[in-house]
């Protein structure tokens, strides 16, 4: 007897020639292929996707979905709330490196924890949450994504929600 969610293979979402991963840094910190792959599969699946992505390092995945998408939205910590978190000067580097100048990129620089969503005025085909891996902000996050889905069809992911 199986415990726990069924098993779907990767193939039921990608289809039997998946699309190609191209900007992969392969660093640490960022999602993987099947991840960025996963992602890509889905925001496909809307005819001109919003897609809003919550905590979004280097951007792998922001540029993978844009060509899926009408609108993309990225909430990444500002630069000064990171700097109080004493994160190195390469992390900083790096934050939002592959994406800062992608003007079809929204992006915006606060803690999702403080953030106003409604001000964004918009409802999301897909949501990407791959912020804060606290319980307290996943748990945050998903409430807040709740309210911006634009449909039942809507789709949210969650990545990595834990730290293990």
């Amino acid at each position: 007897m199986q415990k726990g969610l069924p098993w779907v293979h990767l193939e039921h979402f990608v289809g039997p020639s998946p699309p190609l991963v191209h900007h992969y840094t392969f660093l640490e910190g960022t999602s993987t292929v099947t991840d960025i792959l996963l992602l890509i599969s889905s925001a496909s699946s809307f005819v001109g996707c919003d897609y809003l992505e919550i905590g979004s390092r280097r951007g792998e995945s922001l540029l993978h979905v844009l060509p899926y998408c009408q609108s993309c939205y990225s909430l990444s910590l500002s630069e000064e709330e990171l700097k109080s978190m004493k994160v190195s000067e390469e992390f900083l580097a790096n934050e939002g490196l592959l994406v800062k100048n992608e003007p079809r990129i929204v992006c915006i620089r606060h803690n999702s924890m403080t953030f106003d969503f409604s001000t964004l005025n918009k409802k999301f085909d897909l949501i990407f949450i791959d912020g804060d891996h606290s319980y307290e902000a996943i748990y945050s996050d998903t409430k807040n994504a709740f309210t911006l889905l634009k449909n039942e069809k809507s789709v949210i992911v969650w990545h990595d929600c834990g730290y293990t």
